[in-house]
């Protein structure tokens, strides 16, 4: 299973579409818990206009089948996929759902499934994936206080349940698209970390403030690994690479073909993934731009 879930988050028509990237693996229990060396991407940019993401059995399939809509409209994408679950749903055992998402100025939200297309542009949020992820994710959602942003709320509740592993079909990365009535749909560099594995929580309050302090036991392994999406830019805007700097390594889906397993490269900073991917797979990435990111990559501010 896994959880997709895209939300207008903004007055003016923002939108964000996020998934985790784990993939449950029927009877291969050794296979399942490799959710941060073998990443599955469930999110394809079809154009600037058009993201959509996926949920059920053999994903690579499913996502073959989405890279093969780019340039097809948001009618276009939605008939297609009625079809496409349709005829599938009729075999044994077989489950496909899809969320699609359409940016301002005309901002849409469709869900497919088993031949099924529900509109819920009006509604503002659209998901398919486990139910139990989508009951979790409500409940983190509503215990934000009502001055909370809106996508500030969305995006926070949606990376609760992906980090926390309270669902068993659901983990691994984070990864979001965003995109509004100025910026065409892209994939975001939310910086995430791994690890240390077993924690001791200590919550202190002073003056009405309640603050949450993390902190590994005495003999805990207090290792911990950070993880930086880094997305494509250019003719190859839906490549996306999950750089783990201290495992001087990164797993990188190409735009091209974003079904197949993700290509493992060995690099030792930033600047080396950037030339190893356009240079040895021709998939052009983006330099972060934002300062906490650059800090932690040991790159010179950019002002």
């Amino acid at each position: 299973m896994t959880f997709v879930i895209a939300q207008i988050t903004e007055d003016d028509g923002g939108l964000s579409l996020i998934a985790d990237t784990k993939v449950t693996v029927a009877h291969d229990e050794r296979a399942t818990r490799q959710i941060y060396t073998r990443p599955c991407q469930k999110v394809v940019i079809l154009d600037d206009d058009l993201v959509a993401g996926f949920a059920g059995d053999t994903p690579a399939t499913s996502l073959r089948h989405l890279a093969g809509l780019r340039g097809k409209s948001i009618d276009e994408v939605v008939e297609n996929l009625v079809e496409y679950t349709a005829e599938l749903s009729a075999l044994p055992g077989v489950s496909k759902s899809f969320v699609i998402a359409k940016r301002a100025p005309d901002p849409q939200l469709w869900t497919v499934s088993n031949g099924d297309a529900e509109d819920r542009t009006p509604v503002r949020t659209a998901w398919v994936g486990d139910r139990d992820a989508h009951r979790t994710y409500t409940r983190y959602s509503m215990e934000w206080p009502q001055d909370t942003p809106r996508k500030d709320q969305f995006v926070w509740s949606v990376m609760s349940v992906i980090s926390l592993g309270d669902i068993p079909t659901v983990g691994g990365y984070m990864v979001r698209v965003v995109g509004d009535a100025s910026q065409p749909f892209r994939f975001i560099g939310d910086v995430g970390s791994t690890g240390p594995w077993f924690t001791e929580a200590f919550v202190t309050r002073d003056n009405g403030t309640t603050s949450v302090r993390f902190a590994v036991p005495p003999g805990g392994d207090t290792t911990e690994h950070t993880r930086i999406p880094i997305p494509g830019e250019g003719s190859t805007f839906s490549a996306l690479a999950h750089y783990v700097p201290e495992c001087d390594a990164a797993w990188l889906h190409t735009h091209e073909d974003p079904s197949s397993e993700p290509i493992v490269l060995r690099v030792q900073s930033i600047q080396e993934l950037l030339d190893v991917a356009g240079t040895e797979y021709r998939q052009y990435l983006q330099m972060p731009t934002h300062e906490f990111t650059r800090g932690l990559l040991g790159l010179e501010p950019l002002t």
